[in-house]
């Protein structure tokens, strides 16, 4: 999964890629709404504002990490305060 992820971002870092192409190579999607899909979302998320942001600045419009949970609300598992909590946290960082 690494390697296919640093492989879409160098790609997309190529002169000559369309923005459609870029935005298609940069839109990572994490399906599962559970604790291993949050905590993979949310440090995909840092790596992205923290590091790849530095290393391909002109690449940072087009980076974006989204979450499909099948069920109403994540993570399904938890207290309601932290599931709300969670879901603001996500939203805000959009």
């Amino acid at each position: 999964m690494r390697r296919r992820f640093l492989d879409c971002v160098e790609t997309a870092a190529f002169p000559g890629t369309s923005e459609e192409e870029m935005k298609g190579m940069l839109h990572m999607v994490v399906v599962n709404g559970g604790p291993t899909g949050i905590e993979l979302t949310g440090e995909l998320h840092d790596f992205l504002e923290e590091d790849l942001t530095n290393w391909y600045p002109e690449l940072h419009p087009y980076m974006r990490v989204t979450l499909v949970e099948a069920l109403p609300s994540v993570p399904p598992m938890f207290h309601k305060q932290l599931m709300q909590y969670t879901e603001r946290a996500f939203k805000e960082n959009r």
